[in-house]
């Protein structure tokens, strides 16, 4: 049974593991002039997607999002076109350079673990005691 202090400790390792991660994140972004919100955005269109959808599927203020698409549209990673199906809403698309930088990203993420400690049966591990838990 888990004391207090286990879930005490339980808090503060993934508090550290998630403050780790983006840092690393961080980091790596950095150098390709994006912010982490600018790419949890560009990762969460998987297909052309309205404003709208894009702030509920991320979880930010549609405010937030349109600022984040404004920047992301400006160095060239994504585009807005009339949607084919209501004139009245813009979709955004994802370019090849943006399609590139979560390639890119995703590519150094898996060459360079952020966690080298960990062998690949601790993560697995780690993954299915983690996905039960709700987010």
């Amino acid at each position: 049974m888990p004391t207090s202090a286990d879930r005490v400790q339980l808090m503060v390792l993934m508090r550290g593991i998630s403050e780790r991660w983006r840092r690393r994140m961080g980091e790596l972004l950095a150098e390709r002039e994006v912010s982490l919100p600018m790419f949890f955005v560009l990762r969460s269109l998987d297909q052309p997607c309205a404003m709208r959808d894009i702030a509920e599927r991320v979880g930010l203020d549609a405010s937030t999002v349109t600022g984040i698409i404004d920047r992301l549209e400006a160095i060239g990673l994504v585009e807005r076109k009339p949607s084919t199906s209501d004139r009245r809403v813009k979709e955004v698309f994802v370019t090849r350079a943006g399609r590139q930088l979560t390639t890119e990203v995703d590519r150094h993420l898996h060459s360079g673990p952020v966690f080298p400690e960990l062998g690949d049966d601790d993560i697995a591990q780690l993954v299915r005691i983690l996905s039960k838990v709700e987010l």
